[in-house]
């Protein structure tokens, strides 16, 4: 399984996901300053490597439809190869106390601070829909091609 390019195109589509399972909000994907010198170095060999670990950070801020931000509704998209397979992990950005969402396989809910298995928040159900769809953006690479 090929690891997809970070490119705008990829960026997009990620938002255009967003959009899709986490209605009325409009969002933007973007790279954290951070992490912008990090891909800058990277080359297609990289994600063509197997073998290579891969973690990609990105964080996903959240507008009305007027343009009015809302970053207590951002979000922080974690893509990783965990062995032939990538897993997601959504969290929110700003709450550090909400559960995150583990997705590999399935979906999987954790406490933030212990770890631990937990209860599904309320919204739990779009961003499992979001999971699901990211990973089927990231198992069919070719539609991530820009």
């Amino acid at each position: 399984m090929q690891f997809p390019e970070p490119t705008p195109n990829f960026l997009s589509l990620i938002a255009s996901s967003c959009d899709i399972c986490i209605k009325p909000w409009i969002h933007a994907a973007v790279f954290p300053r951070e992490s912008l010198i990090e891909i800058n170095h990277l080359d297609a060999s990289v994600f063509e490597d197997k073998s290579a670990h891969i973690d990609l950070v990105i964080q996903i801020e959240c507008r009305d439809k007027q343009g009015v931000r809302f970053p207590q509704n951002d979000l922080e998209l974690e893509i990783f190869r965990s062995g032939r397979e990538f897993s997601l992990i959504i969290s929110r950005l700003n709450h550090d106390s909400m559960p995150i969402l583990w997705h590999g396989n399935h979906s999987v809910w954790m406490d933030a601070t212990s770890g631990m298995r937990c209860q599904s928040p309320k919204e739990s159900a779009c961003l499992e829909s979001l999971a699901r769809r990211l990973k089927s953006l990231l198992v069919s690479s070719d539609s991530i091609a820009t």
